[in-house]
């Protein structure tokens, strides 16, 4: 059983990105950017219950990205995010 799909807005993005579950998260999970070579970035813990989180991706450079979402159950999915 997969958790709720999400998406990413705006993307690209420049400054903050919305990272928005498409239903409330039944458990914490954790967000994390990695780079194309594979390393983390960036990395957020979303609570139970959560609709949405924000990711301050202004500090790093432009580039492609992944943005793993990883709940109780397993990786929830992983999208391509562009950063201007």
């Amino acid at each position: 059983q997969a958790g709720p799909g999400f998406s990413l807005y705006p993307n690209p993005a420049s400054g903050l990105t919305t990272v928005q579950f498409s239903t409330p998260l039944s458990s914490r999970a954790s967000v994390t950017l990695y780079s194309l070579q594979g390393q983390p970035v960036l990395k957020q813990t979303v609570g139970e219950g959560a609709q949405h989180i924000l990711l301050e991706t202004a500090a790093l450079p432009g580039g492609t990205y992944f943005c793993k979402v990883m709940g109780a159950n397993g990786v929830m999915g992983v999208k391509r995010l562009v950063k201007l």
